[in-house]
């Protein structure tokens, strides 16, 4: 928690873009995008799969999560 306070004071718009998502019984994974504007003007892009294990109400029990940051690739498709 102590990381997300800072991010939330340097980012001005957030925009999250789900590619894929999947459950099977007790099972979800997603894919999806963040893309960030920062305070100063900058764009990070970050590309997130997401892994989880429901619990028998339904709300995420636990999650793993593996991210690929793509904001260079983004600076050089412009």
């Amino acid at each position: 928690m102590a990381h997300a306070k800072p991010s939330r004071k340097n980012v001005t718009h957030c925009q999250i873009d789900v590619t894929n998502a999947i459950t099977s019984g007790e099972h979800v994974a997603a894919r999806y995008t963040v893309t960030a504007t920062m305070r100063t003007g900058s764009t990070i892009v970050t590309e997130v799969y997401m892994f989880g294990d429901l619990a028998p109400d339904g709300r995420l029990r636990r999650v793993d999560a593996i991210t690929r940051d793509l904001s260079s690739a983004k600076d050089a498709a412009s």
